[in-house]
């Protein structure tokens, strides 16, 4: 071999390692992209997913908050009728709008939880808002009877029992959206 053909071989490996180093490296630059898109659309879930519990429990404690005052006001008119204060019929009717108002606007961030999160959440999402529709119905129907005459102790406690539920549930929910939050569970199909 002479000395011209050596040149030519030498510049044709030149060029083929080139070229082959310039596709490893196109291939690399495009993994790493598209890691970091992973892992960009992983944190932008994260923060959506907390932001629509937050939402969420305040909904929910709003709710809460104004069911349990509306069955405070049926214990107060419980115990006027029982010392008859007043006749049946007499008390002022207790008012479960604003109950039904805040528990339906708990549906938004539950709606965005069923979008955004893992079975397990959505699971004990589902089961808070059960709940304090539980309790919603269950103050409701001592209010209701309330005026037409004072209701059972085992009403009462049915009521007391609902809110204990959405307590538990609540609970629940937040130790599973805490676990979710920080990488217990981090895919939705799981």
């Amino acid at each position: 071999m002479d000395g011209g053909q050596a040149t030519i071989y030498a510049a044709g490996l030149a060029a083929s390692v080139t070229l082959l180093g310039a596709a490893i490296a196109y291939k690399a630059g495009r993994r790493q992209v598209r890691d970091q898109a992973a892992v960009e659309h992983e944190q932008w879930v994260r923060g959506q997913r907390e932001q629509a519990y937050v939402d969420f429990l305040g909904a929910c404690e709003r709710a809460t908050e104004a069911v349990h005052q509306c069955r405070e006001q049926a214990d107060d008119l419980q115990a006027r009728l029982v010392r008859q204060e007043i006749e049946i019929g007499q008390g002022q009717p207790v008012s479960m709008e604003e109950a039904w108002r805040l528990y339906d606007a708990a549906r938004q961030p539950l709606n965005r939880i069923m979008m955004l999160s893992p079975g397990v959440v959505i699971e004990c999402a589902v089961a808070t808002d059960d709940a304090i529709s539980s309790f919603c119905l269950a103050v409701q129907r001592v209010s209701q009877q309330l005026m037409l005459r004072p209701v059972e102790q085992v009403e009462l406690d049915l009521a007391s029992d609902k809110m204990n539920e959405v307590h538990t549930a609540r609970a629940n929910f937040i130790n599973v959206a805490r676990h979710v939050l920080t990488g217990g569970v981090t895919t939705i199909a799981e």
